[in-house]
């Protein structure tokens, strides 16, 4: 009976190692999964955004020195909203959304009527995006 013993022993020590590494497996798959891109800063944010304007619409290069005005500007203030501890979410949002059509109220002093129409475009594609991004990342309840 001792022989048996021994080798239940070795088994429960051979499964408790398997069922460790398998845990470190995992627990290291999850934290290479969750290791994110630093965010851009609200400056790098905006000159991304002035140069994907400048190749889609093909902007001059004064267009594009106005537009990278504008944009520092609106992304600035947005990045200060986002970040005021005292203002709610619902405010911030409405405060936002009012930059943003200042944005579009800026860049139609800038842009030619068919600059601005693409851009309208744009601005609808990226909001179908954003739509379908929230679908994936929240599916709707089955009744």
């Amino acid at each position: 009976m001792e022989g048996a013993d021994i080798i239940k022993t070795k088994k429960m020590k051979h499964m408790k190692s398997l069922i460790a590494g398998i845990f470190i497996v995992f627990a290291s798959i999850t934290a290479i999964g969750q290791e994110t891109t630093p965010k851009m800063t609200a400056e790098e944010r905006a000159a991304k955004q002035t140069e994907r304007m400048a190749t889609e619409l093909n902007l001059t290069a004064e267009q594009k020195e106005k537009i990278a005005v504008i944009n520092e500007g609106i992304v600035t203030k947005n990045e200060a909203i986002r970040t005021n501890a005292t203002m709610t979410e619902e405010l911030k949002r409405e405060t936002i959304k009012t930059n943003n059509a200042s944005r579009r109220e800026q860049y139609s002093t800038v842009l030619t009527a068919d600059q601005l129409a693409k851009y309208d475009e744009m601005q609808k594609a990226q909001k179908e995006k954003r739509k379908e991004i929230k679908r994936v990342e929240r599916p709707m309840k089955s009744e």
